[in-house]
């Protein structure tokens, strides 16, 4: 997909209705004669707000402040990541990802998959009792009539719509390069269904090792057949296809939504772009996915998703609490000081202390799913790039760069490092071919070039049988006015190269973004530039599309790559993709390293941005596979945080508010925590998997420790035990009974018992009395009420 993202984000989940207070106890209480402790924290503190107030945005909603709307909500024919963000909240396909893994598929609409030992056959169940928004029974036919009439719904449309990936994969088409045409039959023996059976299988003329990743793809979303032909749709007959085929500007479902996600369609008023999603109470979901994963409605009720052209305007409306996530060009510097945890990872589960008053969370070294690099032009048209067009001094051969020293020197006399500063602000890593960095076939150990002008002289003495070393040259690197990565390469490229001998020239100039995309590779298969910045945004997190893309696709023919590398490649790529698991890795790693030994491109950089999102939001985690946006129905929001450092000899009380203005407090008695350690209380936390037999309610609450330095402390015994004190409103324990109430906390793998002693369970006071001898997060469990219905004779 050669387009450029802006950012990603993706999310968990909870909801808390309690106050809380810890005090001190001698000892494990023993027998039911331990009296409920009332603290006067709750008669001083209740009601009051924190002292670093949230913001006025209710924990129900999220603001999601956005460069650009959608500009289609037509599952299978959108084509642009805005559109994206918005299907992925209210459409579901076959297949999702774990959590933060790229590489470990998870059944969504499916409940399990098979595949054949030859691997061309793939067999889905699909998932019983899932509903529509418009309250229709998920069938096996709606599963394969969605993905018949996107494939004849596009056509012979090419890279217009997203559907040539599903296409290429099940009839060997390149969509790229060869306008084609399949019959409706063709589509209907590809993938048939058997309605009792509950199954969707798909016929593959060969193996074809990322089919998985196309079907957990936004495109590859199922639709209720009954409603798209209601809204004057095909109907799936083979003796009408015709009519239809190709008319993927005209769906009839560009507006309108029916899909089975935890969000249905509110409100988008198409001449802002801004959408309004509301929750989807009959949501399907009664598994978790993975362990963690939340079941049941969504938590948030809204989703605001408001377009914002300005980044600094987003970035105010993040800070200031208007939005709670934001897609943000370049951060605010504002931003710096206003963080009050900090994420080394986009996993989000550890967090060092930042400002105790900061607002932000933040999450460093996210793997972006698109690239840019210096692509070569082995054939450039003749024009004002190249000079003289001869080796004479005073320019350079159209085929300047078929001789693969030119291209080894310039990659030794390419400086990435001073690139990626100006370019990204540091926050980016060079590249080692096609392939990213958090996907199949990346290995962080494979070569890749690095700045050396020695290197750079001694390949440029062996170009064109040395005459590039003796007669010198001179070429002209356009770039784009406004973008920084193509100013900021043509900058590095002149600086190394003019920096080697003093006959060589770069000339710089600047032209708008429209004349550098008519003049570039990306708009001219017979460009004028002799290399251009240009790259690729993944349609499927494989390692496929980008190889397919670079080196027997789009960007090889754009770049007119010779006949015995394009060949080369495109045997390679074939090779690669009937394979899978360690296989593909292998494979997918040589065809990689093939890239640096031919010096193909000079290929630049993956960023690696840092996400900040409000303090309010809980349970955010980013994966490179979802690169349509916030994944809404994994967040949760509650208050902010409260710090607070430990003072060893005192008494202390850390207390906060939560989500439904209930009041939290723990009080600290003197030696329980070492003095200076400071202490983060947050509620609303969200929730794990349940402890067997039992339920989680929509109690949650964490207790993390940092020392001094604000490095997070690991859960540890206390030097004495404590006692939680639970003050709840009934209403607030999601339907458990009040006498099976037990605090768990989560062992980093499981919910475990917290009580170190005998529990006290006050029912007429609604309290929960439990000694602890860890901090940890918590939730409580029980088992559900039972209701007697009143009969009247």
């Amino acid at each position: 997909m050669t387009q450029p993202i802006r950012r990603l984000a993706l999310p968990v989940l909870g909801g808390l209705g309690m106050a809380l207070v810890v005090v001190a106890a001698a000892a494990a209480a023993a027998g039911g004669s331990h009296q409920p402790v009332y603290s006067p924290l709750l008669a001083h503190e209740a009601g009051q707000r924190d002292a670093v107030a949230s913001p006025s945005l209710p924990y129900t909603t999220a603001v999601y402040a956005t460069s650009l709307g959608p500009t289609s909500l037509d599952p299978a024919l959108a084509y642009d990541l805005q559109s994206w963000l918005v299907i992925g909240q209210i459409y579901e396909p076959l297949l999702t990802y774990q959590r933060d893994r790229a590489d470990v598929h998870v059944p969504l609409l499916a409940s399990g998959w098979t595949i054949s030992p030859d691997g061309r056959t793939y067999t889905f169940t699909v998932r019983s009792g899932v509903l529509f928004q418009n309250g229709a029974l998920l069938t096996a036919q709606d599963v394969a009539f969605s993905f018949w009439r996107g494939i004849l719904y596009a056509g012979a449309s090419g890279p217009a719509t997203p559907q040539w990936v599903i296409e290429q994969a099940l009839f060997n088409l390149n969509g790229y390069t060869t306008p084609f045409q399949v019959s409706c039959n063709d589509v209907k023996n590809a993938i048939t269904f058997d309605n009792a059976a509950e199954t969707v299988t798909f016929h593959l003329l060969q193996p074809y090792g990322s089919l998985l990743d196309i079907l957990a793809a936004p495109f590859s979303s199922v639709l209720n057949q009954a409603w798209f032909v209601a809204h004057g749709g095909w109907n799936g007959d083979c003796a009408t296809w015709q009519t239809y085929y190709g008319t993927w500007a005209t769906s009839p479902i560009i507006t309108d939504t029916n899909g089975t996600g935890p969000y249905a369609l509110q409100n988008w008023i198409t001449a802002t772009g801004n959408v309004t999603l509301t929750r989807n109470d009959a949501y399907w979901r009664n598994v978790q996915l993975w362990p963690g994963a939340p079941t049941g409605p969504a938590a948030l009720q809204t989703i605001d998703i408001q377009v914002v052209p300005t980044s600094s305007v987003r970035s105010a409306m993040l800070l200031s609490g208007q939005a709670d996530l934001a897609d943000i060009d370049q951060p605010d510097p504002a931003f710096t000081s206003s963080v009050l945890l900090r994420y080394p990872a986009p996993d989000g589960l550890q967090s060092s202390l930042g400002a105790v008053t900061g607002t932000l969370r933040s999450y460093a070294g996210l793997l972006a799913p698109n690239a840019r690099d210096g692509i070569f032009g082995y054939n450039i048209a003749s024009g004002p790039y190249i000079g003289s067009g001869a080796l004479d001094g005073q320019g350079i051969p159209p085929n300047f760069f078929t001789d693969i020293h030119v291209r080894k020197a310039f990659n030794y006399a390419f400086n990435w490092d001073s690139f990626i500063q100006q370019a990204y602000g540091g926050q980016a890593l060079q590249r080692k071919g096609p392939i990213i960095k958090g996907i199949l076939g990346y290995n962080d150990t494979e070569p890749s070039y690095f700045y050396s002008p020695t290197l750079a002289l001694q390949e440029f003495g062996q170009a064109w049988g040395g005459q590039v070393l003796s007669n010198g040259f001179v070429m002209t690197v356009p770039f784009s006015i406004g973008d920084p990565e193509r100013q900021a390469f043509a900058n590095v490229l002149k600086t190394g190269i003019e920096g080697l001998n003093p006959n060589f020239h770069i000339y710089i100039v600047g032209l708008s973004s429209s004349d550098y995309q008519a003049e570039s590779l990306f708009g001219n298969s017979n460009s004028t530039m002799p290399i251009s910045v240009n790259g690729w945004l993944e349609d499927i997190p494989h390692p496929d599309d980008w190889v397919q893309g670079y080196l027997a696709g789009f960007w090889s023919g754009q770049q007119q790559l010779p006949a015995a590398d394009s060949n080369f490649y495109a045997a390679e790529v074939t090779a690669c993709r009937a394979l899978s698991d360690a296989a593909a890795q292998t494979c997918y790693e040589n065809l990689q390293a093939s890239t640096y030994y031919r010096a193909t491109d000079i290929f630049l950089a993956q960023p690696t941005p840092t996400e900040y999102v409000r303090a309010e939001v809980r349970g955010y985690f980013a994966n490179v596979a979802f690169w349509n946006g916030p994944q809404f129905y994994y967040l949760s929001k509650g208050p902010l945080p409260v710090v607070q450092t430990v003072n060893a000899a005192a008494d202390q009380t850390i207390s906060t508010t939560s989500a439904n203005g209930a009041f939290t407090g723990i009080e600290i008695p003197p030696g329980t925590i070492t003095d200076g350690v400071k202490i983060a209380l947050t509620t609303n936390t969200g929730q794990y998997t349940s402890p067997v037999g039992l339920r989680l309610g929509l109690l949650t609450l964490s207790v993390d420790l940092y020392d001094a330095g604000g490095d997070l402390l690991p859960s540890q015994a206390l030097g004495s035990p404590v006692t939680v004190t639970i003050h709840y409103n009934p209403a607030t324990l999601g339907g458990l009974s009040e006498n099976s109430l037990t605090l768990f906390r989560w062992d980093g793998s499981a919910y475990v018992d917290a009580a170190c002693g005998a529990y006290v369970r006050d029912l007429t006071h609604h309290v929960l009395q439990v000694p602890i001898c860890h901090l940890s997060q918590f939730a409580v469990a029980g088992t559900p009420s039972l209701f007697l219905p009143l009969v009247r004779r």
